[in-house]
């Protein structure tokens, strides 16, 4: 498993609010089921988590391009035999260092659901992340950052999504993603709540592979 392979880990935490507004006293929502279609909490879920990666600092962006914020989302989720990957051991290891674990509940939802790879086509996201297939772009290579000319100018960075995984309740969500052009790759792990401001990032990690 490459996460026993991490060189350096690099764990903050904040709140920021998301798209949708509802009570804390509306009845619980129902996760996903899985398998089904991208649902209205994924988009959500996704353009969050990827909305506040978008103006975080990272190592090894595209050079000359450590300001921007424009992400490259592949259209297709992650997924397949690699679900399998996501162990709670390798879940825990991305998250320990900032004192954080990643719900049971979640974590076995976030491999459920991943078993198949899912469409991401339609998922409307934030300003200057836009999806693509990153593998028909040249140069989606990491330990590749030289500036990309034939890629959007905001570009300073590319992610490929996994499905959330979800707590029974529909309340609390953990999306994991790949990120580039890191040296020797590297993945995040968001923490959500949904609340009356809908949903919001409340824990993530990064963590850098060698």
């Amino acid at each position: 498993m490459r996460i026993r392979f991490v060189l350096a880990l690099v764990a903050l935490s904040g709140v920021i609010c998301a798209t949708g507004c509802k009570s804390d006293n509306d009845p619980a929502p129902a996760p996903p089921e899985e398998g089904s279609a991208i649902s209205e909490d994924d988009a959500a879920v996704i353009k969050t988590a990827i909305g506040h990666f978008s103006t975080q600092d990272f190592d090894f962006p595209f050079i000359g391009r450590e300001a921007q914020t424009g992400i490259l989302v592949h259209r297709e989720s992650a997924g397949g035999p690699w679900a399998k990957s996501l162990t709670d051991e390798v879940l825990s290891n991305a998250t320990k260092w900032d004192n954080w674990t990643v719900p049971a509940e979640a974590s076995e939802s976030l491999r459920r659901r991943n078993a198949e790879k899912a469409s991401l086509s339609g998922l409307e996201l934030s300003e200057g992340i836009i999806l693509v297939d990153l593998y028909a772009k040249p140069r989606i290579v990491f330990g590749d950052n030289r500036d990309p000319k034939d890629w959007p100018p905001n570009t300073k960075g590319f992610a490929h999504v996994w499905l959330p995984g979800y707590t029974a309740d529909g309340r609390t969500a953990v999306v994991h993603f790949d990120f580039g052009p890191s040296e020797h790759g590297a993945s995040a792990t968001y923490l959500l709540t949904k609340g009356v401001g809908g949903w919001m990032v409340q824990k993530w990690s990064f963590v850098y592979y060698v």
